[in-house]
């Protein structure tokens, strides 16, 4: 067992309002960013690492706006269909309602908003969304598109960089009010996904690799308060290399989590095992911490939430495998 120092680094959230730009016209202006995670203890933010607020996609659903999440589905707009790649992670985009659409400005409307989730749920664009979404209340939309599914874990327990989550393609997602007669809304994305980084202060070892188990497979699309989280746990779920910095940042991803009371070898609580090279052995050495903010807490994984770990001093000699460590 090792020392290790774990920090959590929580991103700002949500959304909403506006003030009248297009009125009267068949749509509205949307003001848009990708939240930037910053540090609980400074409020500095991190440093995102490349692709991880590119928008491949964007679509909006709408709802009727009714007490709960009771709306019925009405509409889906693919908001970047007329652009011919990716877009920035932050600016401005006039979402046009479609010729023959019984969308009004004039109307207030629910609207789940979510970048990035073709490559998760095994849709094939705005279509596909919108067969799924049909004759659906908003309450079953947010529920059973939750089966987002992040890597097909294997068998090889090598941190090859092979089997990850991409960086270019993180799920986000936000929820607002579109209120009537505005015509000038403002939402900030925010990634479905915790995030993992590595460093080492040991002396006399230098980081090799990083892997993530006892993580879910599937999460929810939307955040909301659900407590069930039934879906299927994998051991391994994927591992990564260090860079060439010796440490490991923006590579390891995975869902959200709760443990009231993790223990060091329980098959619950999502964690790290680090690979550690005794340079005086020349031998890697693999070693479990469970990725805790505090042991009074439990374990707790956020989505858009990058929690940072901290080797400081390694006691006694490591596993010589990684599922020796467990």
């Amino acid at each position: 067992f090792f020392v290790l120092l774990t920090l959590i680094l929580t991103a700002c959230k949500d959304e909403e309002t506006g003030i009248n730009s297009r009125e009267g016209e068949n749509g509205f202006s949307l003001s848009y960013t990708v939240t930037t995670p910053e540090s609980v203890l400074s409020r500095s933010a991190i440093d995102l690492e490349t692709g991880e607020d590119r928008i491949n996609s964007f679509y909006i659903l709408f709802f009727e706006n009714t007490s709960g999440k009771t709306g019925r589905f009405l509409e889906a707009i693919d908001a970047i269909a007329s652009y011919s790649g990716p877009v920035a992670s932050s600016g401005n985009m006039d979402v046009t309602f479609p010729d023959g659409s019984s969308l009004k400005n004039s109307e207030e409307y629910k609207m789940l908003v979510c970048a990035n989730i073709d490559t998760y749920t095994g849709m094939d664009g705005i279509e596909d969304l919108i067969t799924f979404c049909d004759g659906k209340t908003e309450q079953q939309v947010t529920y059973l598109l939750q089966t987002i599914q992040g890597v097909t874990p294997g068998v090889n327990e090598q941190a090859n960089d092979s089997n990850r989550i991409s960086s270019f393609i993180l799920p986000m997602s936000t929820s607002l009010v579109k209120p009537a007669d505005i015509s000038l809304l403002t939402i900030e994305l925010i990634r479905t996904v915790s995030r993992f980084d590595v460093f080492n202060e040991a002396s006399g070892y230098e980081l090799v690799s990083a892997s993530l188990w006892n993580a879910y497979t599937e999460g929810f699309v939307w955040e909301g308060n659900f407590t069930d989280y039934t879906a299927p746990r994998t051991e391994r779920y994927y591992g990564v290399k260090a860079n060439s910095e010796k440490e490991i940042t923006g590579s390891l991803y995975a869902f959200e989590n709760y443990v009231s009371g993790p223990a060091q070898n329980d098959k619950v609580t999502t964690c790290l095992i680090i690979g550690l090279k005794n340079l005086s052995t020349n031998h890697t050495e693999y070693f479990r911490t469970n990725v805790n903010v505090s042991a009074k807490l439990g374990q707790r994984l956020k989505r858009n939430t990058a929690y940072r770990t901290i080797v400081k001093n390694v006691y006694s000699q490591g596993s010589d495998t990684e599922r020796g460590s467990l």
